[in-house]
């Protein structure tokens, strides 16, 4: 489930919170399900380019690679990558010492089953406010841009909406965004801030319609349904 996000947030919403620039604006469009596996774009910031939204092939793909990305996703699927399995001789790990990014969302959506049935969850802040996710990137031989997203331990809370998977992506605070970019190691910095509340709700998404890759207009709306909107502590980058 991990391999769909959202980013309903309009270009001028995104370039105001976060004081960039998107590049090429007429190509960027707010969507409720981003589809991973269907070669789909987000946008990223860069190390290069700190303050440019640009676009971005979600889906990583080696520096300079030269054919086309489904033929890379059928052998190495590369939508994310875990903290727990980072190695130095790993083809990505270059990418995690010279090449760090930053994803804007609104949201992921989870998986939890149970009683042979499989509900859906979009975990995001209230109001749907962005916010950006850790990643690495490459360019292709023609200059365009591919990012992965990195992945580390769910938190306790996280359990009641997912558990299809131990792994979340990881969250970068507003105030650590250049230290992330500039950070030239193998390390995430990666820790449980307990005096941080990340205010993610978690809403129920009807199963049926996400999976046909249907959306509605209160389809991010809180329920009234307490158990649905707990207040977690989050995984943060912090130099």
């Amino acid at each position: 489930m991990l391999q769909n996000l959202s980013c309903t947030a309009g270009a001028e919403e995104l370039e105001n919170i976060f004081s960039v620039q998107i590049k090429h604006p007429h190509l960027y469009s707010p969507c409720d399900i981003i589809n991973g596996t269907e070669e789909s774009n987000v946008l990223a910031i860069t190390r290069d380019e700190r303050h440019t939204l640009q676009p971005a092939l979600w889906g990583l793909l080696p520096e300079n690679y030269g054919r086309q990305w489904n033929t890379f996703q059928k052998d190495a699927p590369s939508l994310f990558y875990e903290e727990r399995n980072i190695s130095e001789d790993l083809w990505w790990a270059d990418s995690l010492v010279d090449r760090r990014c930053l994803i804007p969302v609104t949201g992921f959506y989870t998986s939890y089953v149970s009683r042979g049935d499989c509900y859906t969850y979009h975990l995001g802040l209230p109001g749907q406010v962005p916010f950006y996710l850790a990643g690495i990137c490459n360019r292709t031989d023609d200059g365009f841009l591919t990012v992965a997203l990195l992945l580390t331990t769910r938190s306790e809370c996280i359990k009641p909406f997912m558990n299809s998977s131990t792994q979340i992506p990881v969250i970068v605070e507003d105030v650590c965004v250049d230290n992330w970019l500039n950070r030239n190691d193998y390390g995430l910095g990666i820790y449980q801030h307990e005096n941080l509340v990340a205010k993610l709700v978690a809403n129920s998404i009807p199963t049926d319609l996400f999976a046909n890759g249907i959306t509605y207009a209160s389809m991010f709306e809180s329920s009234s349904d307490e158990q649905a909107q707990p207040k977690w502590n989050s995984f943060f980058f912090k130099s």
